[in-house]
């Protein structure tokens, strides 16, 4: 049997959709990893009492560490909110230089789920989110979803973050797509056909 491909595990989805306890708990369901990249954990490294203080200089770290695997031979993941577009460029690069790129969206029903979610994290002592910054990120990272990103990787997941553990909503794994709850993805699809 051949060694298996190298593999890039893109965790996206809005603040306060678990992102982080996705990676923690059940990721090695799915892939074989070796790394993790989180940017926020670099901050909350730098510093662990205000880690928002650390943002930029986690950002840079962040990418830093990015270039480095990018150019290895070793499987990771990074997550992402993919409130961005930066990864548009990336994804590409990353298959060429043979990784298999997948994708994991955690999606939420709403901004104002997001917003509770990352209020209870902060009560628990996490780290706090700005909540027009919470409002944008799910606006452009659903809409950067649709647009861009479930067409440039080679398998991808929207799983339903809202419950726990996450549920697949629908995935595409070697060119085959499966819906596997319909009621939410054609909630989600209705969305993206009303905003285009």
């Amino acid at each position: 049997m051949g060694k298996m491909k190298k593999t890039i595990s893109i965790i996206a989805g809005p603040n306060g959709a678990g992102k982080s306890t996705f990676v923690e708990s059940y990721l090695c369901r799915y892939v074989d990893c070796d790394e993790f990249l989180n940017a926020d954990l670099i901050a909350s490294g730098l510093s662990p009492f205000a880690p928002e203080r650390q943002n930029l200089k986690a950002s840079e770290i962040f990418l830093e560490r990015l270039d480095e695997l990018q150019s290895g031979s070793n499987s990771f993941a990074l997550e992402t909110t993919l409130a961005g577009r930066s990864y548009r460029r990336r994804i590409p690069a990353w298959r060429e230089s043979g990784f298999a790129v997948t994708l994991f969206f955690l999606w939420l029903p709403s901004e104002e789920m997001a917003i509770e979610r990352v209020a209870g994290r902060v009560a628990q002592g996490g780290h706090n989110i700005p909540e027009p910054d919470i409002r944008r990120r799910y606006s452009r990272g659903l809409s950067n979803l649709q647009h861009f990103y479930l067409h440039l990787v080679d398998d991808a997941w929207v799983l339903n973050g809202a419950v726990t553990p996450p549920r697949t909503i629908w995935r595409r794994l070697d060119g085959k797509s499966r819906v596997a709850d319909s009621e939410l993805w054609n909630a989600i699809t209705s969305k993206w056909e009303s905003e285009s």
